[in-house]
């Protein structure tokens, strides 16, 4: 995997990982708002709310565009790294 799509990846999982914390919160009460919860965890508000409603990630909404399934990209991506080797 390249460097650039490492780094992509990686801030995808940070903004995930904020956005389950976010979620948690709004849920517990801990914010008086879900304004102030996006604010607090630096997300989008609108993304909280849907997410809140159900709604699912961008993986998991465009995985039918997808030519590999996850497993299958991270065995390609093993078998790559085994050739470096």
């Amino acid at each position: 995997m390249g460097k650039i799509k490492q780094r992509t990846l990686q801030k995808q999982q940070q903004k995930e990982a904020r956005l389950q914390k976010a979620i948690k919160a709004a849920k517990a009460g801990d914010f008086p708002s879900l304004r102030r919860t996006a604010e607090a965890y630096d997300i989008p508000l609108t993304t909280l709310r849907r997410r809140l409603a159900g709604g699912t990630t961008y993986i998991k909404a465009h995985a039918y565009q997808q030519l590999l399934t996850t497993a299958e990209e991270k065995a390609v991506v093993r078998w790559i790294y085994q050739l470096e080797e």
